[in-house]
């Protein structure tokens, strides 16, 4: 069985993969290659950092309203509520460093053909 907290992660490679594929046609098509803004690629990977962040935090904050709640919480429940607020920071830097490469990748390709 998967891993969910993995999901979030493969999701966002999926779609950093689509748009990176649709900005290299765009990059590679002779007649069009200046107007591409290929800005959109760190744009993706910002907001998927951010959202990732944001979820760690409502993450933990739930973890912790359960542990007052509950009282006394053994350190392996607790470890296990971390587990996933630190899968959520890792997939969130994940997507945004495949973004920068992503962007450092189309950035090359985008001179070298303005300098032909």
């Amino acid at each position: 069985m998967m891993n969910l907290s993995v999901l979030p992660l493969i999701i966002g490679i999926v779609l950093f993969l689509l748009i990176s594929v649709r900005l290299f046609v765009k990059v590679f098509n002779q007649d069009r290659y200046k107007q591409v803004k290929i800005y959109k690629v760190i744009v993706f990977g910002i907001i998927g950092f951010v959202l990732s962040l944001i979820s760690a935090f409502i993450s933990l904050a739930i973890d912790m309203s359960v542990i007052a709640d509950g009282g006394d919480v053994s350190t392996s429940v607790f470890i296990n509520g971390l587990k996933g607020t630190v899968g959520y920071i890792i997939s969130g830097v994940s997507i945004f460093i495949f973004s920068l490469v992503v962007w450092g990748v189309l950035k090359t390709v985008k001179m070298n053909l303005n300098l032909n």
